[in-house]
């Protein structure tokens, strides 16, 4: 984003801080514009036991080292349909709405509520949305060629041919590569230091998974991996909870969760 600063109100409807990657996405692109010198906002829901040092928290939790402002709005927080949709109709109450230069969003309700309100907003997705929800691709098309929609940034190739294919206009889409902080990789560890410090055997080959765990992402292929190699251990990093794939994964013994 080249010119002079602009100022940005973000918009994310979940509870922070939180593991999901879309969370991640969020808040470090709101910090690395906010440290390139632009006024950076985020309007996040309030937690039902907010902190006083919610903002520092939530910063410190994502490895953040920038001015980027949080501020906790009110939320229905037991209900995630419900959040969300109170979080975008409420959205335009933020004393930076309309001040702000421009919205940025990822949820499709706070776009169209955004443009709704008169204001201008930015999008980024990764998902084809017309793709997976073909119903819906009128309601897609219809915001996205609106003329306060500044366009939508893209994580692929693929994802942009999507939204090609919907009627989105070129000038519209950018593919924009998820990037990473290498600094947040530091310090650099030897596999044998790496090792030494998670309590991993030194010398046995070690298969890793990094992500969501859930039955979704096709994890019963790496258990029964496992079966099939039992001089391997197979390291899932990225549980929140005890579900299929976890009590699994406890009945074998060259897998770790």
């Amino acid at each position: 984003m080249s010119g002079a600063p602009r100022r940005i109100l973000f918009s994310y409807e979940n509870l922070l801080p939180a593991s999901q990657a879309d969370a991640e996405v969020v808040l470090n692109t709101a910090g690395a514009l906010a440290g390139r010198g632009h006024d950076a906002i985020i309007a996040v829901p309030a937690p039902p036991d907010l902190s006083p040092d919610f903002e520092r928290e939530v910063l410190e939790y994502y490895g953040i080292d920038a001015p980027l402002r949080i501020t906790p709005v009110p939320s229905f927080t037991r209900n995630i349909a419900l959040q969300h949709a109170y979080h975008a109709m409420h959205l335009p109450e933020h004393p930076a709405f309309a001040d702000a230069d421009f919205i940025y969003a990822r949820n499709p309700v706070v776009v169209m509520r955004a443009l709704q309100c008169g204001q201008r907003v930015l999008m980024d997705h990764y998902r084809p949305w017309g793709d997976q929800f073909p119903p819906l691709q009128p309601v897609f098309r219809h915001f996205m060629t609106h003329p306060r929609f500044l366009g939508l940034v893209v994580h692929s190739a693929y994802a942009y041919q999507s939204y090609r294919r919907l009627g989105v206009p070129e000038s519209k889409l950018r593919v924009v590569h998820n990037g990473f902080d290498p600094h947040r990789m530091e310090p650099v560890l030897s596999k044998q230091e790496a090792r030494a410090v998670l309590d991993l055997p030194p010398e046995r080959r070690i298969v890793t998974y990094a992500g969501r765990i859930n039955d979704k992402k096709g994890l019963d292929v790496i258990l029964e991996l496992a079966d099939r190699m039992p001089e391997t251990l197979f390291v899932l990093v990225g549980s929140t909870g005890r579900g299929p794939i976890e009590i699994e994964a406890e009945t074998k013994d060259n897998v770790r969760v």
